[in-house]
């Protein structure tokens, strides 16, 4: 199961060059010599895109699962759809795509759109300045200063969850502060020098890479070493069995919404890109496919540990 990278049908390809059928043969081939078919799936039919449009746009149907006559036999009512820790990232990613696209809509480039409001307010009010007693001028010019308002609430919630600070208060608003806050953080996890075996300071990038790259190819190249056998003789406290039963327990829905509803709300997006607040907020849209996607993965890790 996964990319083939091959389709095994002419029709499972539309868009760009017209596929080699010397490579569909190979692949078919392939597939009858080991006795093997495809699975049935569901959804889509095409399971790769090229990420372009019209004329430019190529779909493709590369991945797929096969199976032999065994394991049919066995699961005779097996179908294709994904994990279910699968389904609810796939589901996320997905999701990210259509808030990008969104965003870009509703909101645009917020830097440029700042930029914009701001030269827009400077206008209006110099307009407003040459004539005080033009009243639609000053509503004008109120207006604008709201919009740029308004855009600038949203830069600062930007650069709030990029900075990661949890004890601003709501309202506070110091773009200057968080633009700050955000180069020393970059500035703190980037390694300007490195003291060799020698004493010396190493500040020179490329001798730097050299440097590290160097260490960790004597690290890890060098001939393995006897073990003082004493080293792991050292008696600890163990946890009780109950208390490990406890730590295998799968979780209860109650226990994942709590876990999740701790997260702040306003803190930095995590891998998948969604902050606390989205989970809160869409909480009864997505917590049926994220509590089976936990409990899927806490039974095959129970699984896997035997």
């Amino acid at each position: 199961m996964g990319d083939f990278n091959c389709i095994l049908r002419l029709d499972e390809e539309k868009g760009g060059l017209e596929p080699r059928t010397s490579t569909i043969n190979e692949f078919s081939d392939w597939m009858n010599d080991n006795n093997l078919f495809e699975a049935d799936f569901l959804g889509t039919k095409f399971t790769w895109t090229n990420g372009q449009s019209g004329s430019h746009r190529i779909i493709s149907m590369l991945d797929r699962a096969v199976i032999n006559a065994a394991w049919l036999a066995k699961f005779d009512n097996w179908r294709f759809h994904g994990s279910l820790d699968f389904i609810f990232t796939y589901k996320l990613k997905r999701l990210k795509g259509v808030i990008k696209e969104w965003n870009l809509t509703a909101f645009g480039n917020i830097h440029s759109k700042l930029k914009q409001d701001q030269l827009r307010f400077e206008s209006a009010a110099l307009c407003s300045d040459e004539d005080p007693n033009d009243v639609s001028k000053l509503n004008l010019m109120k207006d604008v200063m709201a919009r740029l308002s308004e855009t600038r609430l949203q830069h600062n919630s930007m650069l709030k969850q990029k900075e990661r600070n949890q004890w601003l208060v709501e309202g506070s608003s110091n773009a200057t502060f968080f633009h700050n806050s955000i180069r020393i953080r970059r500035s703190s996890n980037t390694i300007s020098e490195l003291t060799d075996s020698d004493g010396l300071i190493i500040s020179d990038y490329d001798q730097l890479h050299d440097h590290v790259v160097q260490f960790y190819e004597d690290k890890f190249n060098v001939n393995e070493s006897d073990l003082d056998a004493s080293l792991f003789d050292y008696e600890h406290v163990s946890i009780s069995e109950e208390e490990s039963l406890v730590m295998d327990r799968i979780p209860t829905p109650d226990k994942i919404k709590q876990a999740v509803f701790d997260l702040g709300a306003d803190s930095a997006p995590g891998p998948d890109g969604f902050s606390g607040c989205f989970y809160r907020h869409c909480w009864d849209i997505i917590n049926e496919y994220l509590t089976k996607a936990i409990n899927f993965v806490g039974i095959l890790v129970r699984f896997q540990m035997g």
